[in-house]
């Protein structure tokens, strides 16, 4: 599978490859924007294992990748968008649903000494270690180096989540929102305009914000009437601090619970 894409040559760049089983469709995403989506016409084997995955060459060591790579994740879910966004700036624990692989490349030193170093860890249960091969493991090169840690620039933001979840049911008539956003977020683009709540019965509701980074939480004013619907916009007027807006208008409904008569 190829696509054209061009790297800048000693800038870091985050790679998310999906394939859909169901249409062999392969998605390429870098930093967190939608590349280009192509078909694989060859299916790729589902005959018994065991099958090896190859990092930074071919599986017969041939055209080695010339570069640095770091964190590798390997998912048995096509990942969404937002996902990907979201997850991106952040070392995992390694026990996130569907995720199979993860090696951080956290092991060693720097550029130091790392020639006992000769198995990468996987961070989940799964135990998929990996063998390092033909790795020097000492110096600047051919070795555990520093990472990256962001790839955020002017991205477009995304939603990541939030709480009520959408089509939640029972929700308590006096909770917050909270709403975790890919990016952490301009504060003076936040208000009950560009974040609009409004219920089936009560109509506009209105409430305070409290910031902290990438996530958001609203406090109605006034507690939530009971059995109504609460729809939630937030609009593309809300920004990023790196100026990044969202693409459309992010929308969802959740219900509040029946209050018991005392």
């Amino acid at each position: 599978v190829q696509f054209d894409y061009t790297f800048n040559p000693g800038v870091w760049y985050h790679i998310a490859i999906l394939r859909d089983g169901s249409t062999m469709d392969i998605t390429l995403y870098v930093n967190g924007e939608f590349i280009a989506t192509t078909n694989m016409t060859n299916a790729l084997p589902v005959s018994p294992g065991p099958y090896y995955v190859s990092l930074g060459a071919r599986y017969n060591g041939l055209i080695p990748f010339e570069g640095t790579i770091d964190e590798v994740r390997i998912w048995d879910v096509l990942r969404t968008n937002a996902e990907i966004k979201c997850a991106m700036d952040e070392e995992l624990t390694g026990s996130e649903s569907n995720l199979v692989v993860y090696y951080k490349f956290n092991q060693g030193v720097a550029r130091g000494d790392n020639t006992s170093v000769t198995t990468l860890d996987d961070a989940t249960s799964n135990n998929h270690d990996g063998t390092l091969v033909n790795f020097a493991l000492t110096g600047n090169t051919s070795n555990f180096v520093h990472g990256v840690s962001t790839f955020y620039t002017e991205a477009e933001l995304g939603v990541c989540a939030q709480t009520p979840s959408p089509g939640a049911t029972n929700v308590e008539w006096d909770s917050d929102i909270l709403v975790t956003f890919s990016h952490e977020m301009d504060e003076s683009t936040i208000d009950n305009t560009s974040f609009d709540v409004s219920g089936s019965t009560s109509g506009d509701i209105t409430g305070s914000f409290l910031f902290d980074g990438k996530y958001v939480t609203f406090s109605p004013n006034t507690g939530f009437e009971e059995d109504e619907i609460i729809s939630v916009t937030i609009n593309t007027d809300v920004q990023s601090i790196n100026g990044g807006n969202l693409a459309t208008n992010y929308s969802w409904n959740f219900t509040i619970e029946s209050i018991p008569l005392a």
